[in-house]
């Protein structure tokens, strides 16, 4: 649970910026993010998302940040993850016969039943 001196510390010179309503529900947003996203050595692979949400909820909460920009690129990040999927089956097709399906599923980073509907297999 996120304390209101931890809150501070990580705002620096900009907490002054924001009124206590504020404070209590960034405070409140890393508690459920806290729950969302563990921490501790065990959970390193989740900090970089953890610390993405809270930067755009602390953002947005300053008025640096404003919705249609999350919104904007959100649709950029499908467009691109579309593109990817797309190379990643028709990369498959072509090594099929080069490579079997659980060695495609682990290069490309998708599960073996993946590879199989992309091979028309299921």
């Amino acid at each position: 649970m996120m304390q209101l001196t931890e809150l501070e510390s990580y705002l620096g010179d900009f907490a002054n910026d924001i009124t206590s309503e504020q404070k209590d529900t960034l405070m409140r947003i890393s508690d459920e993010l806290d729950e969302k996203y563990p921490q501790g050595e065990d959970f390193d692979e989740y900090q970089d998302e953890r610390e993405e949400a809270f930067s755009t909820a602390v953002q947005y909460v300053m008025g640096d940040l404003d919705v249609d920009s999350v919104g904007r690129n959100l649709m950029a990040a499908r467009f691109e993850m579309a593109k990817t999927m797309a190379a990643a089956h028709a990369m498959t097709l072509a090594a099929a016969g080069d490579e079997s399906e659980a060695s495609l599923a682990r290069k490309l980073g998708v599960d073996r039943m993946t590879v199989r509907k992309w091979l028309g297999k299921r």
